[in-house]
């Protein structure tokens, strides 16, 4: 992935270890059409690689499915963001069993090292140094199958710049699309490969049940080219190819300022339609998500509300399609992880009452979770925004948090396991001299005896302004910031 590995988006599930063997794959690929219902998960594929990998164990094994299918021995696989290589290992553990018919794989990313993931423990390098080294010890097993390629993939491009991203134009018979986090990217990914696509490719959407709204936008217009033929829990929806997408077909595509002229809702009840009635379970609650997205990014907050709302409905049909206990626990932590990140973006923006609106369609059937929109209860809708708030610590490399306020409010954040990882409490402020000690193994201190820390937060519901005001003043001494969580005052 070129942006940011740690994210509250539906791929960051979790990541899966591995220390068994190669996996042996079939020497054929049959038809998609004549495989069974979901070949991945009978129990036959690693769910697991020997690496850091930001995919679930479901993504993993549909990946060492499908490479294990074998076909054109000329053709190559299209590995898009590959991080620390963990798709790119299970693309090639999977066709390891094809022999010298394994196809090679070209691993895209930018290979350097962010402050997040290097503060996450993801790398152990210094920020802005080459992961080329990791991915390659990754992948050394592999070494003459893999090919990585240290670039960014340009926005819109063309001529002699789109021809350079692809310059060995193999016909392709797998793209994994996991860097398309713009729209011109994914406009340049489809130019740049769609062309080498054969009938019985599949392209990997990554991000299909995320945040971009063009990706599904972009599918349904190529819907003479390609179709949805598998949904993997964890994000991935996988699309049969048909036929090459030519220079025609990505002139048509959209661009974000279309949508205000053809009308967004009209596209989406039309690509939701589609969607719904041609893949094998219903996507249209995702691309209603990913819509709520683009409206609260483009300030159309009531927007973002009603569409998120429209999502919420066809949540039913998804979860009837998903009667093991498993998969709707991933499911559901996918729904709940991106109306957070849906709430947080529209309370950067200022947008308060539609951010809360947003985050009490987050819960959906499961632990800590309610029956329906807006009926959470006061305890998980606090949480929640505490979720968003170390997030934003983590984001913007605030990790070390003192909270204001020694109270049971405090008492019950630190149980609750929100601040963890990037992000942790390492100070609780509090003016009164009783208060004095340690709570949860965090030392209680008066504002001018805390330890070293890099924001502070007020830690009261009832009282936040007042401390807000207190916490100012301690961080302005510090020279770091303050802010609170639940008042609309920034």
């Amino acid at each position: 992935m070129f942006s940011m590995l740690i994210s509250l988006g539906v791929h960051g599930l979790c990541s899966r270890t591995l220390a068994g063997a190669e996996y042996s794959g079939m020497s054929a690929a049959p038809p998609l059409s004549t495989a069974p219902a979901a070949p991945w998960r009978t129990g036959a594929f690693p769910e697991a690689v020997p690496l850091v990998a930001q995919l679930s164990g479901d993504e993993i094994a549909y990946l060492h499915w499908l490479a294990s299918r074998g076909g054109d021995p000329d053709s190559v696989m299209i590995d898009l963001g590959a991080r620390a290589g963990g798709s790119a290992f299970a693309l090639a553990n999977g066709s390891a069993g094809l022999g010298e018919r394994a196809p090679d794989i070209y691993s895209y990313d930018s290979f350097v090292a962010t402050e997040l993931e290097v503060a996450a423990g993801l790398f152990r390098l210094e920020s802005g140094a080459s992961t080329l080294g990791v991915y390659r010890a990754n992948l050394s097993r592999f070494t003459g199958r893999v090919h990585p390629r240290a670039m960014m993939v340009p926005e819109f491009a063309g001529g002699h710049e789109l021809a350079g991203v692809y310059p060995e134009r193999a016909p392709v018979s797998v793209l994994f699309i996991d860097c398309a986090k713009a729209w011109g990217v994914h406009h340049t990914i489809l130019g740049a490969f769609g062309p080498c696509l054969r009938p019985g490719s599949v392209v990997v959407q990554q991000d299909f049940r995320g945040p971009l709204v063009y990706l599904g936008l972009h599918m349904y217009q190529l819907r003479d080219r390609l179709r949805p033929v598998h949904c993997v829990d964890g994000g991935s929806v996988g699309f049969e190819c048909f036929g090459p997408i030519t220079g025609r077909d990505l002139d048509g595509l959209w661009r974000p300022e279309d949508l205000r002229g053809i009308g967004l809702d009209d596209r989406l009840v039309e690509a939701s339609a589609y969607f719904d009635g041609v893949s094998p379970e219903p996507l249209s609650p995702w691309l209603w998500l990913s819509a709520s997205f683009f409206c609260a990014q483009t300030d159309r907050p009531d927007d973002a509300v009603r569409v998120l709302e429209q999502a919420w409905s066809g949540l039913p049909a998804v979860m009837r399609h998903a009667p093991e206990e498993r998969r709707r626990r991933v499911l559901a932590s996918a729904w709940s992880l991106a109306a957070e990140k849906a709430s947080r973006q529209l309370v950067h923006r200022g947008y308060h009452a539609q951010g809360a609106a947003v985050l009490g369609m987050r819960a959906w059937n499961g632990p800590d979770r309610t029956d329906g929109p807006g009926d959470g209860t006061d305890d998980s809708l606090r949480m929640a925004l505490w979720r968003q708030v170390a997030a934003r610590c983590a984001e913007i490399g605030e990790g070390r948090v003192a909270l204001y306020g020694g109270g049971m409010h405090t008492d019950r954040l630190l149980r609750s396991g929100v601040f963890g990882g990037a992000a942790r409490v390492v100070a609780i402020i509090d003016d009164a001299p009783e208060r004095r000690g340690t709570i949860d193994g965090i030392p209680v201190s008066p504002p001018g005896e805390a330890p070293v820390f890099d924001v502070v937060i007020p830690s009261s519901d009832a009282h936040e302004e007042i401390l807000l005001e207190r916490s100012r003043a301690v961080a302005a001494m510090r020279g770091v910031p303050a802010f609170p969580v639940y008042s609309v005052h920034s």
